[in-house]
C-alpha cells in the first residue's frame, strides 16, 4: 500500500524521506487549522469523541494536501487514523491526568 516513488495504484505515495520530514513539520499546523475550522461545531456536538474524530480526520486529509511529495489516492488512511484515535482516547486522557498529578 505504501510506495516509495514511481507511479502506480497505491493508497499512499511517498517520494522520499524529505516528504516524511515535511509531513512531520506540517503536522502541528494541519492540526491547528483543523481545530480552528471545527471550533464552531464545538457547542453543537455533545460528544468530545465525535469532535476528536472529526479533527483527526480533517488533519489526516489536510496533511497530504499540504505536504510536497506525499499523496493519497483514497481517504481510507484518514478514516483509519481517525478511527484508531477513538479507542486510544481514554488511555491518553488517563495518561495526561497522571502526568498533571505528578
Amino acid at each position: 500500500m505504501v510506495r516509495n516513488g514511481g507511479s502506480g495504484m497505491h493508497v499512499i505515495e511517498v517520494d522520499g524521506w524529505s516528504a516524511l520530514l515535511w509531513a512531520a513539520l506540517l503536522l502541528v499546523p494541519s492540526a491547528l487549522v483543523s481545530s480552528a475550522l471545527l471550533f464552531p461545531l464545538r457547542a453543537r456536538l455533545r460528544s468530545p469523541l465525535v469532535l476528536g474524530w472529526l479533527t483527526t480526520f480533517l488533519t489526516a486529509v489536510l496533511l497530504p494536501l499540504w505536504t510536497p511529495g506525499l499523496r493519497l489516492t483514497s481517504l481510507w488512511p484518514a478514516v483509519c487514523v481517525a478511527t484508531l484515535s477513538l479507542p486510544l482516547e481514554p488511555w491518553l486522557r488517563k495518561r495526561d491526568e497522571r502526568r498533571r498529578e505528578g
